[in-house]
């Protein structure tokens, strides 16, 4: 039986990745030279129509009588928390404060991102749209590409980077309308900079002609298309309220130690794994492919086997595709030429994240789950910490047991 299952799961993940294999020969063999760059050679994004992995890993039914055990376990969970409340309490508690308040002021919160949004769609189109018109007839070109390349700049400055910033200190938004719009801050401006780094080289190759851009339509799309959830939310506002409040709720009213401390961080782990993995099926692989379902966008590679790695480079690189396709295309590319001066830098931690290694052990990827259950553990158990000490000790009040 052993054998059996194992021969499956190498069956089934040599069809997961023969999709990856394909697009890497692809990539790898398509290179393409930039103008008035031929030393310097480029990869670009190549988009396949192929589904998640844990799509393809579903297919299997033992993987899929694994999540079936999850999700009872789950149940189970919930159905306990219930009858013990109702036999302590005589009534069916239903905690859900937590969940409205992390996700209050929404309404801030819409207007907020509607001023980003009606930005990143009409501001840089229209900037690029003019300056596209006006470069191939233009006398004074660099002068022109200057001007309009400052006043693109510092209305993304002001817009993406400092407006989000103020609208999280000044209206003090709860932690998850603060991820929401940091979190599409970080969004508008990386779809910016990939669309006016993708359209202007176009523009300057043509730059006897009037070149042809992406049209408002297709820039809309591309706004949208996962290239960068219920019962998660539920699941994590589920393990807050039952194995983080009741830990340090009340630990300030405990003198604060050593011993406090570690103690807190081992009792996090459980919490801060159990919300790292909905975090992730719920934002990387439910979130994403519903929107590529709606926008018919058919390469739905989010990432990859991220729990197979035996690096935290590879962990990294694999987690969420998106972000390290964005890192690796537009950022390691454009300064392929420091690398020689990476050497002497901090640039080699960041390339070592992109680049491939070769550690094929399985030791490895026991110690890179373990390392990750005590990094959860401490993330959450210091972010708790901290939400609580402003709480009990803000910093406009002198309070000599804060010291």
């Amino acid at each position: 039986m052993g054998c059996h299952l194992k021969s499956l799961l190498d069956k089934a993940m040599t069809k997961a990745v023969e999709s990856y294999t394909r697009e890497e020969k692809t990539t790898t063999v398509g290179f393409k030279k930039r103008p008035h760059e031929p030393v310097v050679t480029e990869r670009k994004k190549v988009f396949h129509h192929r589904a998640s992995l844990l799509d393809d890993l579903m297919e299997i039914e033992h993987l899929r009588t694994i999540y079936h055990i999850f999700v009872a376990a789950f149940c189970v969970l919930v159905i306990t928390t219930t009858v013990v409340d109702f036999i302590d309490q005589g009534r069916l508690v239903l905690e859900f404060e937590l969940l409205f308040y992390a996700f209050g002021q929404t309404g801030t919160v819409v207007w907020s991102w509607l001023c980003l949004f009606i930005y990143t769609l009409l501001v840089p189109y229209k900037v690029l749209s003019f300056w596209s018109s006006m470069y191939p007839k233009s006398r004074h070109k660099i002068l022109l590409s200057a001007c309009v390349g400052t006043f693109l700049l510092v209305s993304l400055m002001c817009v993406l980077c400092v407006f989000p910033v103020y609208i999280i200190k000044h209206y003090q938004l709860p932690p998850a309308s603060s991820l929401i719009v940091s979190l599409e801050q970080i969004r508008f401006i990386m779809k910016s900079y990939s669309f006016l780094r993708e359209t202007v080289p176009v523009v300057l190759h043509d730059a006897k002609k009037n070149a042809r851009i992406p049209t408002l339509s297709s820039y809309l799309y591309f706004l949208f298309c996962p290239t960068l959830f219920l019962g998660c939310l539920l699941l994590i506002n589920f393990v807050m309220v039952t194995l983080c409040l009741p830990l340090f709720k009340n630990m300030s009213k405990q003198p604060f130690n050593t011993k406090t401390l570690v103690l807190s961080i081992f009792h996090s782990i459980l919490p801060g794994t159990l919300v790292l993995l909905a975090s992730f099926f719920g934002f990387l692989h439910c979130w994403m492919n519903a929107f590529a379902e709606m926008l018919r966008f058919a390469d739905r590679m989010f990432y990859k086997d991220w729990w197979n790695s035996t690096s935290f480079s590879n962990y990294y690189r694999t987690w969420n595709v998106i972000i390290h396709d964005w890192l690796y295309y537009y950022l390691y590319q454009d300064l392929l030429w420091l690398r020689l001066l990476s050497c002497f830098m901090c640039l080699p931690v960041l390339f070592n994240f992109i680049l491939n290694d070769k550690k094929t052990n399985p030791v490895w990827n026991i110690i890179l789950w373990t390392f990750l259950f005590i990094g959860q553990g401490i993330q959450l158990c210091l972010y708790c910490q901290e939400w609580y000490a402003q709480i009990h000790c803000p910093l406009t009040e002198v309070n000599p047991n804060c010291d």
